[in-house]
């Protein structure tokens, strides 16, 4: 009995279940295909790339997207705006927001395209070691996921190498007796350097066959005590060098290959250095440079030479580069093929004399310098690192008078030309750094195998030991950032937590604390009581764009005391070091950027018990930390002061009493935002939280170093959330939930203690794995596996996996680079690329539905993804494409519906499948395709159906099935019912798959036709379709009956021609109709007159711009049957139209006497008899016959079948192929149901186990 099956296109994917016990209807694959509504799927929406132009030129590049208040945001760079060679697109520096057009889409929120966001990223502490006696000296080198730390303590030098990852111990040795240590890796092999005794000794570690260290042939050489030490690595990070000065005075230079055998050895200046600093531009040849650098005990001046390549000899020396110098010094190239080198070195301040860091560029051969960029009020603390064209230090700053430091990342954009611009990429261990500034500057370590950067620094413990600790970092990094917007701020992750305010892009708060300096009573303009004391502190302050205002740490409180006739108190402030300071070619400061102010306060008469501070003065600060002292005379009275606003710790927010003091945020790669507080994660200490205090009125959040605010969970935090204000810590394993109410603006509260959440999973992808967590309505959404997306539900403890229907699609694109909740349709969009970096796809859970569709894959790599009006955005390739709102799209997306193994008979039992019929809506022109696999095995394509608007279709007539013409369809229209039955070749089996795919239209001939000339003529007419539209392409093949010359017409191209003396020219011309074309079309030629015949083919979906490509057959003799040449098109496989057409000669039979009035017997096989022209006569050139057929055929190269004829005579065969428009903008199908009719007569069952799966 014929029944039929009934399938509604309803469901959503189920990969949690084989493929072949699928529930009937449910697919094992959705394609490129979106839940329109219950019943209907349909085409995704396609995306249209954003426009990329700047408002100041040059090429920009993208690394990341961020949504804020309706607006689109990108990070990223501008490169080269000016054509200076400046600014180079290594990592997201720069916010810029999209407009739109038509005068520029992206404008940067700052005028300049200065550094804006920290190059610093994921900063994770390792090798903490504990002391009781402080270190005096360190190095660090990395290579290969290991790295070695050495430091002097005592009189020995402690060697400390450990896997990263892990944080686990490799290799721990002490050296006794070893001083000045130095190490550098060439990849895989640790080199450590010292002193000992009078000797400079080399040992090494290779972790692939030593267990110890091995000591290596001491470097030649022998002399007086050495004074210093240094080593580093040659730029190309395979050969090192080592220098070093002796009393003699002398210096000297050793270069040692990959294995750390010895290779140079000579003279460098005769001084005695106090400190010296190596480095060479590339492997050497004898052209490439070798620099060293020392300053000269007594002095202070830095004295720098310069050799040639493989020969050592001298090539430059300067004497004093630098006149005085206060301590270490370090220096780096630009970039391996740069004529410029960077060296940093420690300089006197000019107000107090305090130290700066100082960067000067110098030209290698010249030693002329190429600009000096100054970071004040600070020590350098190592080396300079290029990583990526951009150059590193580390440094610490005094941020209290008693001594208190902080340690910093500083970044310094060294270019040739333009401005020199320098800026903090973040601060840790605040007020418990340490110098550790005796010895050499450390190195600052590079990994090439990881990607990873490492800072080497000193930290203080409580009892004021300074013990080493290694920052693992990643500088210049292309990694997204994690943002949250709280009170109209959108803040962003990183070595520096930013406070972008819609206009600029600051840190958060204030990453240093003033300090006042030189205070001291003189006569003056002042009103201060004679003899009286007076205590003075000092605060920065800025307010962003909408009036807000950021406050830093009151400094330390410092007391003078007139004496005499004193009426007036002057002093100096330290400016701080801070974002706002970015400079730009424009000139001078940001005009939409604030420059801080230092902010005095004084209290009253302190002889009188008054302890209140009030404001007094304010100074323009300067930047990067310099002093200031213009301006800063204290003259108010104790009256005129008692009336001013009070410092904000002591009570100034009115009734409140006075909060704790305001601090800036540690770095962290996680972040958050509740209704008032801003929480962060993968700090520094990887198992740490840090949350805000509650957001007050017309302030940004602010921050407290108080104990309360911070938490310990237990492993690495990767990623945080709020929800409905909870918070959730995620790691690697676990998740922890801590409920307490939070800290208040005095410290008292609790955020609570971490409760792990009952679950065996945590969070997949490491570092970046905050990039899959997203809430939406139903809760957190998050990749806990490799191939598993899981919720957190509201008011829920545990996590439910939610994405198994999905697990295969994510198990091939494992990497989620952004997901996305789309509030307008109720859908989480998850960005996953493949593990190559190479495609990516979108895994789009409907949350109505409840149901799992996979988009794309795209054919690029998604970044970044945002949403921007209501609709998705991604970033691909240094492209946006934001997601239409509507069809059509751009060009038609191939997509597919598959479904799993259907047994329509029921398990085990054999019947026949009749037919397979689509039942959907007509969107657009398309095709469809049917495949079958039958019991798992055998597969069968079921051709094809062409789906358009215009169809024409084969009616024969009675005479022998000639065909009479094509006839037209009733055309379809958008929202038209459509169905198509397909029939296949194998009908019994046990069960069966079912594929339906829609694709690229083939080109669609909507207007076929013919014209005839039976007199001797030197033209012919062709009238064009009525049906005709712009874009159509028209093929004519013009057929006259004599070797005239090739047909020709004006607009028209001719793409080939032939000639059969005496008999016929055959010419092919087409022509793109752009509307100006007038009906009917004259084709003429000259030679002779005769009969002609034209064949013709109106063409829609071609391709706009591709001609067709051919071949002609033309032998020459009487025959009645021929063959045509093959033709392979250039554009491959696709969906081609392909045009037969037969030309042939004078008949020597009536026409009367042939079979419809005809000579041609046989088309090709599997071409549709379309048209034919034919004059009836048998005079010689007043008869022929031009005949044509077409065939839609998906194949990369073709040849017809042989035509035949009756009446034997000359011919000429042509086969043309015609490209489609894969860019065709068309929806396509929308899908409804599908049926199969299904014949169980007969039905048997397997006579024998068969093994399925």
């Amino acid at each position: 009995m014929v029944t039929t099956k009934y399938f509604p296109f309803v469901m959503g994917l189920d990969q949690t279940t084989d493929d072949r016990l699928l529930e009937p209807g449910r697919p094992r694959a959705i394609e490129n295909l979106a839940i329109r509504k219950k019943g209907r799927l349909g085409m995704r929406y396609d995306y249209d790339a954003l426009s990329m132009v700047t408002q100041i030129g040059g090429t920009l590049t993208l690394f990341d997207l961020a949504s804020y208040e309706g607006r689109l945001l990108g990070f990223g760079q501008n490169n080269d705006p000016f054509g200076n060679g400046v600014y180079s697109p290594t990592a997201p520096q720069t916010v810029l927001e999209f407009l739109g057009e038509p005068l520029y889409a992206w404008h940067g929120t700052d005028p300049a395209p200065d550094p804006q966001l920290s190059l610093m990223s994921n900063i994770r502490d390792i090798a903490r070691v504990p002391r009781r006696t402080s270190i005096v000296a360190m190095d660090v080198a990395a290579g290969n996921g290991l790295v070695c730390l050495v430091y002097e303590l005592g009189a020995d030098t402690f060697v400390h190498v450990l896997d990263a990852a892990k944080d686990s111990t490799v290799l721990a040795q002490t050296l006794v007796g070893h001083s000045k240590p130095r190490v550098v890796c060439t990849g895989t092999k640790f080199f450590i350097g010292g002193v000992e005794g009078t000797t400079p000794k080399l040992r090494r570690f290779d972790p692939a066959v030593d267990t110890q260290l091995t000591a290596l042939t001491d470097p030649a050489g022998a002399g007086g005590a050495i004074t210093t030490l240094d080593m580093s690595l040659a730029h190309e990070r395979t050969t090192f060098w080592m220098g070093y000065g002796r009393v003699g005075p002398l210096t000297r230079i050793h270069g040692f290959d990959v294995d750390g055998t010895e290779t140079h050895d000579f003279a460098g200046p005769a001084v005695l250095a106090d400190f010296v600093t190596i480095f060479t531009e590339a492997t050497l040849t004898a052209t490439v440079r070798i620099h060293f650098a020392c300053i000269i005990n007594g002095t202070g001046a830095c004295n720098m030479s310069t050799y040639l390549g493989a020969t050592s000899a001298l090539q430059t020396n300067t004497p004093a580069m630098f006149a005085a110098v206060l301590g270490q010094i370090g220096m780096c190239a630009a970039s391996p093929v740069s004529t410029i080198g960077r060296i940093i070195v420690t300089l006197p301040q000019v107000v107090t004399g305090n130290p700066l860091v100082a960067v000067r560029g110098f030209i290698n051969s010249t030693h002329v310098t190429t600009g000096l960029t100054a970071w004040d009020n600070a020590l350098a603390n190592s080396k300079l690192l290029n990583v990526r064209g951009r150059a590193f230090f580390a440094s610490t700053i005094q941020d209290t008078t008693a001594g208190a430091r902080t340690h910093f990342m500083v970044g310094a954009s060294l270019f040739e030309g333009g401005s020199r611009l320098i800026m903090p990429q973040c601060a840790v261990d605040r007020l418990v750094a340490s110098a550790c500034s005796i010895g050499q500057l450390p190195n600052l370590a590079f990994d090439a195998a990881t990607g990873h950067s490492y800072w080497a620094r000193a930290t203080l413990t409580e009892a004021g030991v300074a013990v080493p600790v290694i920052s693992e970092c990643d500088l210049a990094s292309t990694d997204r950032k994690q943002s949250v917007n709280l009170g109209d701020v959108l803040y962003v992750s990183g070595g520096i937590i930013h406070a972008f305010d819609g206009r600029v892009c600051n840190e958060s708060g204030f990453l240093t604390t003033p300090r006042v300096q030189l205070p001291g009573g003189v006569v003056g303009a002042g009103a201060l009581t004679l003899l009286g004391t007076y205590q003075i502190v000092a605060v920065f302050e800025t307010f962003d764009s909408k009036g807000r205002r950021i406050q830093s740490t009151p400094s330390d409180v410092v007391s003078v005391t007139l004496a005499g006739a004193q009426n007036t108190i002057t002093a100096a402030g330290v400016s701080p070091h801070s974002l706002r300071y970015t400079r730009s070619d424009f000139g001078g400061f940001s005009p939409t950027n604030d420059v801080p102010a230092i902010v005095f306060y004084r209290t009253l008469n302190t002889a009188n018990g008054n302890l209140t501070f009030f404001r007094d003065v304010t100074v323009t600060s300067a930047p990067q930390g310099a002093s200031v002292n213009a301006g800063v005379s204290f003259l108010l009275s104790d009256a005129a002061l008692s009336a001013r606003e009070i410092l904000y710790t002591q009570g100034a927010r009115g009734s409140l009493s006075g909060p704790l003091p305001f601090i800036a945020p540690e770095p962290a790669s996680s972040i958050a935002a509740s209704a008032d507080r801003i929480l962060t994660g993968n700090l520094p200490a990887g198992s740490r939280i840090q949350e805000s205090r509650p957001l007050f009125v017309a302030e940004q959040v602010n921050w407290s170093d108080e104990i309360g605010f911070e938490r310990d969970t237990r492993g690495r935090v990767l990623a945080v959330v709020r929800l409905d204000e909870r918070r959730i810590a995620f790691t690697a394993t676990e998740l922890f939930e801590l409920d307490g109410p939070g800290l208040d603006d005095n410290g008292n509260g609790d955020i609570g203690a971490p409760r792990r959440l009952p679950s065996d999973v945590g969070l997949y992808g490491g570092v970046l794995g905050w990039r899959s967590v997203v809430e939406c309505s139903l809760g957190i959404m998050f990749q806990g596996l490799i191939d598993q997306i899981y919720l957190l539900p509201r008011g829920g403890t545990t996590p439910q996996p939610i994405g198994m229907a999905v697990q295969d699609r994510l198990l091939a694109f494992p990497v989620i680079s952004a997901a996305v909740y789309m509030a307008a349709d109720q859908t989480v969009r998850f960005l996953c690329n493949n593990a190559g970096g190479t495609d990516s796809l979108c895994l789009l859970y409907d949350i109505v539905q409840q149901e799992w569709v996979a988009e794309g894959p795209y054919g690029a790599p998604t970044s970044a993804a945002a949403q921007y009006q209501d609709r998705v955005v991604l970033l691909q390739n240094n492209v946006v494409r934001q997601q239409r709102a509507s069809h059509p799209p751009v060009a038609l997306i191939a997509n597919a519906w598959r479904s799993g193994s259907i047994h329509p008979f029921g398990l085990g039992q054999f019947g026949r499948v009749l037919n397979y019929q689509f039942y959907g809506e007509y969107r657009g022109d398309c095709t469809l395709r049917c495949i079958a696999t039958y019991d798992d095995q055998t597969v069968e394509t079921l051709n094809f159906a062409e789906v358009n608007a215009v169809t024409l279709f084969q009616q024969a007539n009675a005479n022998n099935g000639f065909i009479s013409a094509l006839q037209l369809v009733n055309p379809l229209s958008a929202g038209s019912p459509y169905s198509f039955v397909f029939t296949p070749n194998q009908m019994k089996c046990e069960c069966v798959r079912v594929d339906w795919e829609v694709d690229t239209p083939f080109p669609n001939v909507v207007n076929a036709g013919i014209s005839t000339q039976n007199t001797a003529v030197a033209s012919i007419n062709v009238t064009l379709a009525s049906n005709r539209a712009i874009g159509d392409r028209m093929v004519v093949v013009v057929l006259v009956a004599d070797s005239v010359d090739a047909a020709t017409s004006a607009g028209w191209v001719q793409r080939a021609t032939v000639s059969v003396a005496g008999s016929q020219r055959v010419t092919v011309l087409e022509r793109t109709l752009d509307g100006t074309e007038v009906s009917p079309v004259a084709f003429a030629w000259t030679g002779g007159t005769a009969a002609a015949f034209v064949n013709h083919w109106t063409i829609r979906n071609s391709h706009p711009t591709a001609p067709i490509e051919l071949a002609v057959f033309s032998p020459g003799v009487t025959l009645q049957t021929q063959s045509s040449n093959s033709v392979t098109p250039s554009w491959g496989l696709a969906n081609t139209r392909w045009l037969a057409v037969l030309g042939l000669g004078s008949r020597t039979t009536a026409a009367a006497s042939l079979p419809s009035g005809v000579n041609v017997q046989e088309n090709p096989e599997g071409y549709r008899r379309g048209i034919n022209s034919s004059v009836t006569s048998v005079t010689p050139h007043l008869s022929g016959q031009l005949e044509g057929g077409d065939v839609a055929d998906r194949v990369a190269q073709r040849t017809p079948g042989p035509w035949s004829w009756f009446d034997p005579t000359t011919a000429t065969t042509i086969n043309i192929a015609i490209r489609p428009n894969e860019a065709i903008a068309s929806e396509g199908l929308a899908y409804h149901y599908w049926t199969m009719d299904v014949d169980d007569a007969g039905k048997s069952a397997l006579k024998s186990p068969v093994q399925m799966g």
